[in-house]
């Protein structure tokens, strides 16, 4: 009991999911001869046979088109960087509503600070390594109201964000299948009511760098993500020392 119950509040967003060197800890924990089990052994095969389907289809993909096998590297470190730091979005609001820690908000707040810091000074420019770039917007109305609220509740039940659910799978999670599906299902319904919800109502696009210039959005921008910041850290308790140490390796690395 005492295992199971540790199994669902470490790791991820995902109830029960932890990374391979967790469960490997674990078991050894438990029974120091384990970590030569076959269990152990099939990972390690499976492991290795998907670095090698990676490498296939990455060499496939540069020789049809450079940017795509780009593209694949970068979400392959982005779900490493996500699995090995357990780092999510459901967890992360459901920890500050239920127990008041904010610290896994508050490093989202800050890797939204650096994203806006890195692409702010795209936008304006208008393109990158010669690449035309734009900002993608939309309308701000009750579709994407009712759209946040059916997306967060859809979360907090399944226990993870389309991201957490695509690399807790890849981790090994099985029962995130069920979420996948779901959530292809769900957009899929979506796309076959797109005229409807493109009819209710809204107040038009909104893009604070076109209204305002791009360097005066990046400063309001910055200065709303510092107040919501700090408003989480005046409300929040003192997280536990090792959920300290953990955003510490979050922020930091």
């Amino acid at each position: 009991a005492h295992v199971r119950r540790a199994t669902r509040t470490i790791g991820h967003d995902e109830v029960g999911v932890q990374p391979a060197h967790r469960c490997r800890a674990d078991a050894e924990a438990l029974e120091p001869g384990r970590a030569a089990q076959p269990w152990l052994r099939g990972q390690q095969i499976a492991l290795l046979g998907a670095l090698s389907a990676l490498l296939v289809l990455g060499a496939d993909l540069y020789a049809a088109n450079a940017r795509l096998a780009l593209m694949l590297a970068l979400g392959t470190l982005c779900g490493l960087t996500l699995y090995r730091t357990g780092f999510g979005f459901s967890a992360a609001y459901r920890r500050l509503l239920l127990a008041r820690d904010a610290s896994m908000v508050q490093a989202q707040l800050l890797m939204l600070a650096l994203a806006s810091l890195l692409f702010v000074p795209l936008l304006a420019a208008g393109s990158a390594f010669g690449t035309p770039l734009g900002a993608a917007s939309a309308p701000v109305g009750w579709q994407v109201a009712i759209g946040a609220f059916s997306f967060g509740m859809g979360m907090q039940l399944a226990g993870g964000c389309a991201s957490g659910t695509l690399y807790a799978l890849g981790g090994g999670s099985l029962r995130m299948l069920a979420t996948l599906a779901a959530f292809c299902g769900g957009g899929f319904a979506a796309s076959l009511q797109w005229d409807f919800w493109q009819r209710l109502p809204d107040p038009g696009e909104i893009v604070l760098g076109k209204r305002l210039g791009w360097p005066a959005a990046l400063a309001l921008q910055l200065a709303a993500l510092y107040l919501l910041h700090a408003g989480l850290r005046a409300i929040a308790r003192p997280a536990p020392q090792h959920d300290a140490a953990k955003s510490r390796r979050l922020l930091l690395g």
